[in-house]
Order: structure tokens, then C-alpha cells, then sequence
């Protein structure tokens, strides 16, 4: 129950944040447009403004997998199978779960894949 209600007070947060950000991005969106109609900005203003937008776009996405990690979680609650790993149907560590509620997959199996993913991105 405490998990659940972890889980179930972060969906509310992310979706509060998700939808601010949001609200955010498109209000700025339009008021540099707009700005950009009736002023000659210079390129550096203009680029200052594009990382900004770029940077709110990264956050918006993180909030939104996170978001969705914790909807799955979940609905692994309700089917039952909310703290068995994903991966090798193993379970998972308790103090995993309690350090993050939305873990679908135990600790080894983690580590493999983020060993695999570190061993991907270097080969790019």
C-alpha cells in the first residue's frame, strides 16, 4: 500500500508538471513568434532562445517516461505482477523497489542492460 501510494502521489505530481510544461512551452512558442514578427532580433537572441526551447523539450520528454514508468507500474499492481522483473521474471529486491517504486526490472538485470546500452553508445 505505501508503494502504491507513492506511485499514485508522483503520477498526480507528474501529471500537474507535465501539463505546466506544456502550457509553458506553448505560450513561449507563440510570444517568441510573435516577438520575431515585430523585432529584428539579433542571432545570438535567436539561438539563446532555441536552446532554451530545446532544453524544455528534453525535460518535457524525461517528465513523460517517467510519467509512463509509473502508470506501467501501475498497472503491474493490478495484474499482479508488480515486483517481478520484466526481463528474467525474477524477483525484485524490495529495497529496490523502495528506492524506486516504478523499477520493472531487478538489479542484475539492470545492470546488464545499462552495461549494453554504455557498450552501444561508445560504439557509435
Amino acid at each position: 500500500p505505501a508503494l502504491r501510494s507513492r506511485l499514485e502521489s508522483d503520477r498526480a505530481r507528474l501529471l500537474r508538471e507535465v501539463a505546466e510544461l506544456r502550457d509553458y512551452a506553448v505560450k513561449a512558442t507563440m510570444y517568441l513568434e510573435d516577438e520575431n514578427d515585430v523585432y529584428d532580433n539579433h542571432p545570438a537572441d535567436d539561438a539563446s532562445s532555441l536552446v532554451g526551447r530545446q532544453t524544455d523539450m528534453v525535460l518535457l520528454e524525461n517528465l513523460e517516461r517517467e510519467l509512463a514508468d509509473i502508470v506501467s507500474a501501475l498497472g503491474r499492481m493490478e495484474a499482479g505482477s508488480y515486483g517481478t522483473c520484466e526481463v528474467c521474471d525474477g524477483p525484485i529486491a524490495e529495497r529496490r523497489l523502495e528506492a524506486r517504486p516504478a523499477a520493472s526490472t531487478c538489479i542484475d538485470c539492470q545492470s546488464a542492460i545499462e552495461s549494453r546500452q554504455r557498450r552501444e553508445s561508445a560504439l557509435r
